[in-house]
């Protein structure tokens, strides 16, 4: 590889503006900023999601039992209800964490790609 002046190359970069590979440079910190900053926010909302998920597992146990309530004759059809809405919000819960968890995956594997080393 060549060498130069540093006065050479300053000079030279302020004439003709920056060269494709600085600007490269700068893009990949760009990028590999913006997936960092969204990859850690992406893991801090994870517990938010694994507590919600275990929310509604908590609360279909709960309408199983309903409550701890008699089913009487007049709300054997509310209970059944109860119990598919319930079951409906943990699949939702846990549809909700799982996409969370594979976005994360996802933007972990573009980082790594981002940064894999290749011949110049």
């Amino acid at each position: 590889m060549s060498k130069m002046k540093s006065f050479v190359k300053q000079f030279a970069a302020l004439v003709t503006g920056d060269t494709a590979t600085v600007q490269a440079e700068k893009n990949f910190r760009r990028a590999e900023s913006a997936l960092k900053t969204q990859i850690a926010k992406l893991e801090g909302e994870t517990i938010t999601k694994e507590d919600a998920l275990e929310n509604a597992k908590e609360h279909a146990t709960a309408v199983l039992v309903n409550n701890g309530k008699p089913i009487t004759d007049q709300y054997r059809t509310d209970y059944v209800a109860n119990l598919v809405d319930a079951d409906n919000a943990v699949k939702s819960a846990q549809k909700e964490l799982d996409e969370h968890k594979n976005m994360i995956k996802f933007l972990q594997g573009k980082l790594a790609e981002l940064n894999e080393e290749v011949d110049a």
